[in-house]
């Protein structure tokens, strides 16, 4: 089992930002999922097609952004990968025990404020709920792991989104790598 500690008081410095875990599954356009590491440049993956959502990833445009509803099931299309970044990252946060990614990447969540917006990993909080292809599912457990991880992440053509173990996550078009 990996060490684990309280999370850092300020931002840590990463070898990788905005990644996840090598093993994490990424819904492909036909609903079948592959290992993060596995997704090839010109593959298709499940994405979200959400309106009023800038496209600006170098600017991170995409934090400030934020909605009081999301139509779910309707917005559902496919998209294009078009990079594959790798790297490292010395922590880590695991979610509802499934999904580990680095402390920066973004996941589509449901704050307490009732507002649906990108949210970096770090700043989850048990009892927000992340969008699924159906609807939502509640985070119930954040463990902060103090170990080094290899990584991957994918930069989406058109939509910048795509499905992680089953929510839909932001994806970054250079996250700093090694």
């Amino acid at each position: 089992s990996p060490p684990t500690s309280s999370p850092p008081t300020s931002s840590p410095p990463p070898t990788t930002s905005l990644c996840f875990a090598l093993g994490t599954k990424i819904t492909m356009a036909d609903g079948t999922t592959k290992a993060i590491e596995d997704v090839a440049i010109g593959d298709y993956v499940l994405s979200l097609d959400i309106p009023y959502l800038p496209t600006d990833d170098k600017e991170k445009s995409y934090l400030s952004w934020s909605t009081m509803e999301i139509c779910f099931g309707r917005s559902i299309v496919s998209a294009r990968v078009a990079k594959l970044f790798r790297g490292q990252d010395s922590h880590s946060y695991l979610i509802n025990n499934k999904i580990r990614a680095t402390y920066e990447h973004p996941f589509l969540a449901k704050t307490f404020d009732h507002e649906w917006k990108f949210v970096p990993a770090m700043d989850l909080k048990v009892g927000y709920f992340l969008s699924t292809q159906y609807g939502t599912i509640e985070i119930e457990t954040i463990e902060y792991i103090n170990a080094v991880i290899d990584t991957a992440n994918l930069n989406i053509e058109q939509y910048g989104v795509y499905m992680a173990e089953g929510v839909f996550v932001h994806n970054e078009t250079n996250p700093k790598s090694s």
